[in-house]
């Protein structure tokens, strides 16, 4: 999130004036955020051609020169993305279970279908529920009365809108990915925080600073409640009696230090790994075990 804040940043200041420093931290920014995050990635990129066509339509002009700087490191990104990926399915492939781990072998389960895209239980039960309350609390449908209340900043509503998008974007492309895994749209979410807090400004804008501050109360309100009833259970969880942890200190126990552990049951969970302080694998369903062995 920081390094990809970073080179949407940096890309809107050579828009002022292409330096140096800009085009270091822009490219520093994108490469780095890139091969961190690969689905935090694309929704900068779209936010930075939002900002590209609003300039050219409100200068009537195309700045030719910052242009083709971002253009190029969004090319050298590019590159050296697919460089790291390809080297890395290379490496995975050298051990007979590293091909279940590539790219290529996981696009299915990373992009998901059409059908998943645009089924109810993502629009109308995950995306309610559980992936705008992940950023905004469990109240955030307060929210929803405050264009009501906007008269004289409409401009504000419609950059809400294209927020919203924003946020929306890396669960249309990586569909599957967001719908089983919360955390992965955890940076995204910030998109979902700027559309609330333009909202929540133009009340106030508008003169109607009791309702915003009832709003805002709201929200707050959501936020401790989604992290008391989904969060704040995991901080007093006692492990000691979970599988993944009773296994994790028998094998401490049991195995010497420079052995392996393979573990099967807990699916991709290194948690056994972690408490027994072993090296190994876990083994997901989906192995093909008999090529393993």
């Amino acid at each position: 999130l920081f390094f990809c804040s970073l080179f949407l940043y940096s890309a809107i200041r050579l828009f002022d004036g292409v330096s140096i420093l800009h085009i270091a931290l822009a490219l520093i920014g994108s490469v780095l955020g890139a091969l961190a995050k690969a689905t935090t990635w694309p929704a900068f990129v779209l936010a930075f051609g939002c900002f590209w066509l609003w300039r050219i339509y409100s200068k009537r002009t195309l700045s030719v020169t910052p242009t083709i700087v971002v253009i190029a490191i969004g090319v050298v990104t590019l590159a050296l993305v697919f460089s790291w990926t390809h080297h890395a399915a290379i490496a995975k492939q050298a051990a007979p279970y590293g091909a279940y781990f590539t790219s290529e072998a996981l696009s299915a389960w990373n992009y998901g279908t059409f059908s998943a895209r645009v089924s109810p239980e993502l629009w109308f039960k995950l995306l309610p529920t559980r992936m705008i309350p992940e950023s905004i609390g469990n109240y955030w449908i307060v929210l929803l009365f405050a264009p009501l209340l906007i008269k004289n900043k409409r401009e504000n509503i419609l950059k809400s809108l294209l927020l919203v998008t924003l946020f929306l974007s890396p669960i249309l492309l990586f569909t599957n990915l967001h719908i089983v895994h919360n955390y992965n749209l955890t940076a995204n979410g910030v998109f979902l925080i700027a559309a609330a807090a333009l909202l929540l400004g133009a009340m106030i804008a508008n003169h109607h600073r009791i309702l915003a501050l009832f709003a805002i109360s709201v929200i707050i309100a959501g936020q401790l409640n989604f992290f008391y009833s989904y969060r704040y259970i995991y901080t007093n969880r006692d492990v000691a009696s979970e599988p993944g942890y009773q296994t994790g200190i028998k094998m401490k126990e049991f195995l010497e230090q420079d052995r392996s552990l393979l573990v099967f049951g807990l699916e991709w969970s290194s948690e056994a790994h972690y408490y027994s302080q072993r090296k190994g694998i876990a083994f997901a369903t989906r192995f093909d075990f008999d090529q393993v062995s």
